[in-house]
């Protein structure tokens, strides 16, 4: 049996910032419906890993909250699902499993928001066609600064 030892003192801490604002391409690796923190209702969380070069490996999570006891809430979510099966599919589909959308390519355009803790965080403000993915003035620059080993 081999033996483990870390010493998380030795290694620096990493970090990747937050993504720019702008359009990125994605794969979409996960999609899972949960149930929202008070039960009344359910969203899907979709993982995206993004495939522009100038972002590629980055990992970016959107929250679709599609059945809420808030008509308002509701009404958004439906319409950002809608969003994603147009950019997915072309044209409105009827989706019967999230997994239909798992390993499908899309564009994201991207924007940054605070978080909880006053943080600022890339969100993903709109679902686009992948070819209408358009890279920003800035792309080689952003790529140096957030190489990912990956």
């Amino acid at each position: 049996m081999s033996e483990f030892f870390f010493d998380s003192g030795e290694v620096e801490a990493g970090s990747f910032g937050v993504l720019p604002p702008g359009d990125y391409e994605c794969m979409i690796e996960k999609v899972n419906v949960k149930v929202t923190k008070n039960g009344d209702g359910q969203y899907l969380n979709v993982q995206m890993k993004i495939l522009s070069e100038w972002a590629k490996g980055r990992v970016v999570f959107d929250i679709i909250n599609f059945e809420n006891a808030s008509a308002a809430a509701q009404r958004i979510g439906r319409q950002q699902l809608k969003a994603l099966v147009n950019a997915v599919y072309g044209e409105d589909r009827k989706i019967q499993s999230p997994n239909q959308f798992v390993d499908q390519i899309v564009g994201i355009r991207t924007g940054v928001r605070k978080d909880q803790n006053g943080e600022d965080k890339e969100n993903v403000r709109q679902y686009i066609r992948h070819t209408d993915v358009k890279p920003p003035r800035n792309a080689a620059q952003m790529k140096s600064e957030s190489d990912v080993p990956f």
